[in-house]
């Protein structure tokens, strides 16, 4: 039996709930936006601010912005001469974001930069597996959620899914 009270109450927690999800949800796209400027950063900067949103995301518990940040850390770090730390952010990223994309990057985007990366630190061997897996992912999505009539252009025209292809092909 609904009373008034029960639905002062139930109205109450509807109101904290919508609160809640405002602030997560304006946390979330703030973190997407400082995300999509660490590349227009010189390096050093870049690295510092993905740290930071790594660290941010990971206590948010945005787990797909915590790949992000750590694929965007990879490439700064490679770029300023860190290669034991972009290695390490390298593969958190890839295992992390294990064949999903986010907001600020995509999957092939995350396995594009771990590749970059494990080629420059001499493992192409592990840049070659780990291509070889978002390869398969491009296929996979293309064949089972692709409209026939849009495969070509997933595939070879997205420029970051013809350029995971063509990493393919030269490693």
């Amino acid at each position: 039996v609904l009373t008034v009270a029960s639905l002062a109450t139930a109205s109450d927690a509807s109101a904290r709930g919508r609160a809640l999800l405002d602030e997560e949800l304006q946390t979330y796209v703030a973190m997407v936006a400082r995300l999509r400027l660490i590349g227009l950063a010189p390096p050093a900067d870049g690295l510092a601010a993905a740290r930071d949103a790594a660290s941010a995301a990971q206590q948010a518990g945005f787990r797909g912005l915590e790949a992000s940040a750590m694929s965007r850390a990879s490439v700064a770090e490679l770029q300023t001469g860190d290669v034991d730390s972009a290695l390490t952010h390298a593969r958190l990223a890839v295992e992390l974001a294990d064949g999903q994309g986010t907001d600020d990057l995509s999957w092939p985007e995350i396995v594009r930069n771990g590749a970059a990366v494990l080629q420059q630190a001499g493992l192409a061997d592990e840049a070659r597996r780990i291509v070889a897996r978002g390869v398969a992912w491009l296929h996979n999505v293309a064949e089972q959620h692709v409209p026939p009539e849009f495969r070509d252009s997933f595939l070879h025209r997205n420029a970051v899914n013809r350029e995971l292809q063509r990493l393919a092909i030269r490693l």
